[in-house]
């Protein structure tokens, strides 16, 4: 996981229609549904092709490519309903009212998505939870939000595996509850794949000191190229390079 730079200006089809959808759901939950019907606006053809321009084409969580995989507008904070535990039943409402927010929209893999994070959000306080009146000035969220903060503040990587950062002598409980929440280390396929990107840029980096040795310039930089394409902000992984400890 790594900070992107997403667009400060959501796409046009959220800022003409995102204020009157949000409306009707502000008023089917006055009125006493807690369960409303979300439009399907928020994943609009435009929302999502901005959101996979400004990740790089990976997805905001686990940094894959959406190789056959379509992907999914992800809701940071979970729209229709949400758990702090993974044991937890569904509280619902959920935060309806940034259904349509571009704030709170990312673009995530299917198994980010619908296997992993799903309607968990937990906080580092649950009862600053305000759902009732609409209010997260006082939440502190433990999941990282990749396109508002650093997650190497919060995760590092000891090779492929995924650690929460230390932070004043203690794992960061952020980084934890995110690599919980999102199974960054459970996911056989995800590990693997990490792993065999940090094995190759490993054996790579040693046969670029041999290059040096011998001054072979023309494969030195190819090497170097290579390098630079798996460690690039277009690469998957990139956090994995940039957090080692």
């Amino acid at each position: 996981m790594r900070k992107f730079h997403k667009n400060t200006q959501a796409p046009a089809v959220l800022r003409e229609n995102g204020p009157a959808k949000t409306q009707e759901l502000i008023d089917a939950v006055a009125g006493g549904n807690d369960c409303p019907k979300i439009d399907a606006l928020y994943r609009h053809p435009d929302v999502k092709a901005q959101l996979k321009t400004d990740q790089n084409g990976k997805c905001a969580y686990c940094e894959r490519k959406f190789n056959g995989d379509y992907g999914a507008v992800e809701h940071y904070r979970p729209k229709g309903g949400w758990q702090q535990e993974h044991c937890d039943a569904l509280k619902k409402p959920g935060y309806y009212w940034l259904a349509y927010e571009w704030e709170n929209l990312l673009f995530s893999c299917d198994e980010c998505n619908t296997s992993c994070k799903k309607n968990l959000f937990p906080l580092a306080n649950p009862d600053s939870r305000d759902i009732g009146n609409r209010d997260i000035s006082s939440e502190d969220p433990l999941l990282v939000n990749p396109a508002t903060e650093d997650p190497g503040a919060y995760i590092a990587f000891h090779k492929e595996m995924a650690v929460p950062r230390m932070v004043d002598g203690m794992p960061s409980a952020k980084g934890m509850r995110t690599i919980d929440v999102l199974g960054l280390n459970n996911r056989l396929v995800l590990k693997q794949a990490r792993r065999e990107v940090f094995f190759e840029v490993k054996a790579l980096k040693k046969l670029r000191t041999i290059l040096m040795i011998t001054n072979n310039i023309q494969a030195l930089l190819l090497v170097d190229n290579i390098i630079r394409m798996h460690t690039s902000e277009y690469a998957e992984f990139t956090g994995m390079f940039q957090n080692q400890v």
